[in-house]
């Protein structure tokens, strides 16, 4: 008997421990917990899950604030926050506000947007980073917005997905 309770006491200091690691997750709500799930799910199968979630809080703060109504073309909307300019082109009207409204309804439909414009920004890029850049410079760069990318995926990497 004395065995058992030693191993429930070590795999509960366990759990707790890697629960504990994890604060990034703790902090969010539940809502946000399961965008963070399914976007990590999205990005992982082409070994993007962690930084799929960095990108979508970064950009988002994992689907609190789906638009974002910036200068010019910069009109975003979803859990990435995707440019609506150069995604509805050659859309009407219609369409267009039809993309829209998707990508702020419909997460798995954003997700997926954002994870192939992650895997776009990639090939073109070539590296990590350059996808980052990419990402949210286009052609530019944004060391900022990387070095904030970054940080978010060093807190993540502690976390159980």
């Amino acid at each position: 008997m004395g065995k058992i309770r030693t191993l429930v006491l070590l795999l509960s200091l366990f759990t707790t421990t890697a629960s504990a690691q994890c604060s990034f997750l703790e902090q969010l709500s539940p809502y946000q917990q399961g965008v963070a799930y399914q976007t990590y799910r999205s990005g992982a199968a082409y070994d993007l899950g962690v930084t799929a979630v960095a990108v979508a809080w970064q950009e988002s703060k994992l689907g609190l604030y789906k638009i974002r109504h910036g200068k010019g073309k910069d009109i975003s909307f979803g859990v990435f926050h995707t440019t609506s300019f150069w995604k509805t082109k050659g859309m009407s009207a219609f369409e267009r506000g039809r993309w829209a409204q998707r990508m702020v309804e419909e997460d798995a439909f954003s997700i997926q947007t954002g994870v192939s414009d992650l895997l776009y920004w990639q090939r073109v890029r070539g590296s990590w980073r350059g996808m980052l850049h990419g990402y949210n410079a286009g052609s530019g760069s944004n060391q900022k917005y990387v070095d904030e990318v970054v940080l978010t995926v060093r807190e993540l990497k502690n976390c159980e997905w």
